[in-house]
């Protein structure tokens, strides 16, 4: 396929999946649900398999700048290749999430911040302003595992070629959609615990529109949501160069070669005798 039209898909899928799932966490939070946590993941599981799955023929659906970079480092994908999606991976989420703030309420957009990802909030209580969240040092590590397990768990089944034969191109982007949830939601529970922390971003595109078009304290700690993915992509570069896939059957075979040449050792020494 040509580089610049799976560009083009990445760009407009990602501002159509900031549009939808963003929109969909609002409501969520309007709606003041018991578990608002749990109900944003289900969404999140929806939206983003599906748009994977919807993207995936024309540009393979990553939708996500740290996947993109993983690809790079892996030899999946062109350095070329890898700007242009990231470009296209920014510029959507740009125009989707100023695309949503036009249709949401004013006063709903500066509540939640349009979805956006932030470490800390500013809340009121008692009539005290107070700053509550994490610092940027554990919201790097939490981005980081998280990420992490996200980049793990789409390599394992999406790109690797004998996985994805199990797997299918049906079940593999759901596979991955329901990963990202599962880790959205945990992340997503330390709010409890630290109030104005959003929880692990998972994807910098996610993060880096609603920053565009709200400002303000979207963008304090914002480097974090970006360091963190790129982190964990280097990472799954590292792990996939030193224990590349199936290394166990490489082993096997090799030592399945030794017996044999054992076998025809012993079978010599049997028949000279």
């Amino acid at each position: 396929m040509q580089v610049w039209r799976a560009a083009i898909s990445e760009f407009i899928v990602t501002a159509l999946l900031v549009f939808v799932n963003t929109a969909g966490a609002l409501t969520c939070l309007q709606a003041g649900f018991t578990s608002n946590t749990a109900a944003i993941s289900v969404i999140t599981f929806f939206c983003l398999s599906f748009f994977i799955l919807g993207a995936a023929p024309a540009s393979g659906g990553h939708l996500n700048p740290a996947i993109t970079f993983a690809t790079m480092l892996t030899g999946f994908s062109s350095p070329a290749r890898t700007l242009l999606y990231v470009i296209g991976q920014i510029a959507g989420s740009a125009v989707g999430a100023l695309a949503l703030k036009i249709v949401v309420a004013e006063s709903v957009a500066e509540k939640y911040g349009l979805g956006g990802c932030y470490l800390k909030n500013t809340i009121y209580a008692d009539g005290v302003v107070q700053e509550v969240g994490i610092e940027p040092g554990p919201g790097l590590l939490a981005e980081f595992v998280f990420t992490l397990v996200v980049l793990f768990i789409a390599f394992s089944i999406a790109l690797d070629p004998k996985q994805f034969q199990v797997t299918g191109p049906i079940l593999a982007p759901f596979m991955i959609g329901a990963v990202v949830a599962l880790m959205s939601f945990m992340s997503g529970g330390l709010m409890a615990v630290n109030g104005g922390y959003t929880g692990a971003g998972l994807n910098p595109a996610r993060c880096f529109g609603p920053a565009v078009a709200m400002g303000g304290s979207l963008w304090d700690g914002h480097w974090v949501f970006w360091a963190g993915p790129f982190l964990s992509a280097l990472a799954i570069g590292v792990i996939y160069h030193a224990i590349p896939p199936h290394h166990v059957e490489l082993y096997r075979s090799r030592a399945d070669i030794f017996t044999q040449i054992g076998n025809m050792i012993k079978g010599k020494s049997t028949a000279s005798e």
